[in-house]
């Protein structure tokens, strides 16, 4: 991701605030492979599971959930997989 943010111009903040608009906007995203290389298959679960059983999706109120378990970047793009994923 780092390599796309580069090529684009974008800091990763500002990446991510592209994609997030892309999803809010109704698209779909697939950036599975990012995440893969991030998170294994069990965190990825319990950030779904937060996020499906979650009133808000609010990344302070995740933050604040996994007390230090993941950081902000993980969990802004596990909740663009969500919303890809659940939601659009």
């Amino acid at each position: 991701m780092d390599d796309i943010a580069k090529a684009k111009g974008l800091t990763m903040d500002a990446l991510i605030k592209e994609m997030e608009q892309i999803v809010y906007a109704g698209t779909k995203l697939n950036i599975k492979y990012w995440i893969d290389d991030m998170l294994d298959e069990d965190q990825q679960e319990e950030i779904h599971d937060y996020f499906m059983e979650s009133k808000t999706d609010k990344i302070e109120e995740a933050l604040r959930e996994f007390e230090g378990d993941y950081d902000i970047d993980e969990l802004r793009l596990m909740r663009i997989k969500f919303i890809s994923e659940v939601a659009n």
